[in-house]
C-alpha cells in the first residue's frame, strides 16, 4: 500500500521504490525477511503500477506511444495488474518470501546516557 500510495502521490517510479524501502528496510530483518523480498514487492507493487496512473511520466510516454489515454490501455495491462496481484498473494501465503533468522531490535537507550 505504501508502494501505491508513492506512485499516487508522488508519480515518479524512483520514488515508488525509494521512499517505502527506507521506510521498511529496518522492519523486514525484525520480522525475518530477507532485503530481496523486500525489493522484489516494491517491484511487484509499485513499479509496475506506475503506467496506470496518468499524471506520471511514464503514462504520459506510453500514452503518446500508442496514440491513446491511459484509461484506454488500462484494462489491457495485464502484467502491471497480475503483478500487484501476485505481490498479495505471494503475501498472504508467504509463497517465494526469501526468509532469514530475525534480527532483533536493538535495546534503545535513552538520549542522556548516550553521553
Amino acid at each position: 500500500m505504501s508502494s501505491l500510495d508513492a506512485v499516487l502521490a508522488r508519480g515518479v517510479p524512483y520514488l515508488t521504490i525509494t521512499v517505502p524501502g527506507r521506510a521498511f528496510q529496518d522492519a523486514c530483518p525484525e520480522r525475518g525477511f530477507a532485503p530481496k523480498s523486500l525489493s522484489r514487492t516494491l517491484v511487484d507493487s509499485g513499479t509496475v503500477f506506475v503506467p496506470l496512473v496518468p499524471w506520471t511520466e511514464a503514462a504520459a510516454g506510453t500514452s503518446a506511444t500508442l496514440g491513446a489515454a491511459t484509461a484506454a490501455y488500462a484494462a489491457y495491462a495485464f502484467l502491471n495488474h497480475f503483478g500487484v496481484i501476485t505481490a498479495v498473494i505471494c503475501g498472504y501465503t508467504g509463497f517465494g518470501i526469501a526468509r532469514k533468522k530475525p534480527v532483533p531490535r536493538a535495546a534503545e537507550e535513552p538520549l542522556w546516557a548516550v553521553a
